[in-house]
């Protein structure tokens, strides 16, 4: 295996050009090390198609995103389908769907990376169809509900459309594309929306990137400073072993880059508050004057695939690779939540 290998990255800022790929953030896009080059095969593609993503200005100071579960009495009722909230979210956010099996009285925080005004990362498949990291999350985890779902489990998914989670206000967005603000508030939302659900856990699906198409493989992430930490830990190691057996199962040969803390990940600081933070917003604690609502329960960020390395992204796009992912992901979160978290 070729070396050395350039040290993960992640990007989080609001738009960041790796290599001449413009990449939008509001969530994790990772540079891991190279795994091996693309084989010469063709799964499945996606449609064409991808918004351009515009460089984006940090504004403040923010405007207020929905409350989190601080402000959520002990004995409110749990909506069981449906939005579980409104205010502060955008239409098609923070939606619940019920077990269709026996319940098991647990709920799993489902979460499509960027969505609406952040299309993430943009990569071709091997056909040459363009495809955008935010539809290729959204239709993964659409591909997870039902398998969670026939488990026991409510399922609270963060969007169900190709939108932000928050509703966006002024200084959200220039150009119809996040602010740093607006990144930051549609996160914020995220893990407010979690916390409302009372989720048990929170995943995060989002898919790598970098500049350089020979870059492959699967990385995990979790926050290793929460007083859950240790479970955060577990979970992102089920989560890893189940959906890369999953897709190699299929004979993919997906490099295994690792469970990571997001903290390693690294990445090169947007603003002064972006550095001193250092971690993922969605799995990371709180920060005074940064983020006063962080997500209360064990949580993860998987990145399976590059979208970036067309052998990758054409298993990204295509149904077989979503539903390999899916299905890892569900037998993941139903070891974990089976052996009591």
């Amino acid at each position: 295996m070729p070396g050395p290998f350039p040290r993960p990255r992640r990007i989080w800022g609001p738009a960041v050009a790796l290599g001449g790929l413009t990449v939008l953030v509001g969530g994790a896009v990772l540079l891991a090390p190279l795994g091996r080059a693309a084989p010469v095969r063709s799964p499945p593609s996606a449609p064409s198609g991808g918004p351009h993503v515009a460089p984006v200005s940090h504004v403040a100071p923010m405007s207020p995103g929905p409350k989190a579960n601080a402000a959520v009495p002990d004995g409110s009722p749990v909506v069981a389908s449906g939005p579980i909230a409104s205010a502060g979210f955008a239409p098609g956010a923070c939606v619940a769907f019920p077990p269709t099996a026996t319940d098991r009285h647990q709920t799993v925080f489902l979460d499509a990376g960027h969505g609406g005004p952040g299309p993430g990362a943009i990569g071709v498949t091997q056909g040459g169809a363009v495809v955008n990291e935010a539809t290729l999350t959204l239709s993964t985890a659409l591909a997870a509900v039902p398998l969670l779902q026939a488990r026991g489990y409510r399922v609270v998914m963060s969007r169900t459309g190709n939108s932000a989670v928050a509703v966006m206000g002024a200084g959200d967005l220039v150009n119809g594309t996040f602010t740093a603000q607006g990144a930051l508030k549609d996160l914020t939302a995220r893990a407010a929306c979690a916390n409302l659900a009372r989720a048990a856990v929170l995943l995060s699906i989002h898919f790598n990137a970098g500049g350089n198409p020979r870059y492959a493989g699967m990385l995990t992430l979790y926050d290793d400073v929460r007083p859950f930490a240790t479970q955060s830990l577990r979970l992102a190691s089920l989560l890893h072993t189940a959906v890369l057996g999953a897709m190699n199962g299929n004979g993919w040969q997906i490099p295994d880059s690792g469970v990571k803390t997001d903290s390693d990940a690294g990445a090169p600081a947007i603003d002064s508050a972006d550095r001193a933070y250092g971690r993922l917003v969605l799995l990371g604690p709180a920060a005074p004057g940064y983020l006063a609502t962080p997500s209360e329960m064990p949580g993860s960020v998987v990145e399976p695939l590059f979208i970036t390395n067309p052998f990758e992204a054409s298993i990204a796009a295509g149904p077989a690779g979503q539903h390999a992912i899916a299905t890892g992901t569900a037998q993941a979160v139903d070891s974990f939540l089976g052996a009591g978290g």
